[in-house]
């Protein structure tokens, strides 16, 4: 019990950080865990958040694939980090990657897509 007790605050430690956008003391604090909790869903949205907000895509990419076929909030979690990937994508001029980073956000969380339709600056990939 002790153990969980201290799992959770060092889970709630590792979200805090990334609520406040310290995504290297987030990501550290993810690497403090058990090895057996570093790939639950919890950790990897954390991770997802981390790599999204340092800009690390590559990184994301492979912690988003880990959660695709997770619940609805692991789905989300995913479908949010590919369309920030595809505005980052566009700021890059990189716009046939952006259209695939849309798709795959769709792909994940249909629901998305309907956010996507209301943004205005979306018309520039689409």
């Amino acid at each position: 019990m002790d153990s969980e007790i201290a799992i959770r605050a060092m889970t709630e430690e590792a979200e805090g950080y990334a609520m406040l956008g310290m995504w290297h003391d987030a990501w550290e604090a993810i690497q403090s865990l058990p090895v057996e909790q570093r790939s639950s869903p919890e950790a990897l949205r954390i991770r997802l958040r981390c790599s999204q907000g340092s800009q690390a895509w590559k990184m994301g990419v492979s912690v988003a694939e880990a959660l695709e076929k997770g619940s609805e909030r692991d789905r989300e979690a995913v479908a949010r980090f590919y369309s920030a990937r595809a505005h980052s994508e566009v700021a890059a001029d990189r716009m046939a990657s952006a259209r695939k980073s849309i798709k795959m956000a769709c792909e994940a969380w249909p629901p998305i897509h309907i956010e996507l339709a209301r943004d205005p600056w979306w018309n520039t990939v689409l």
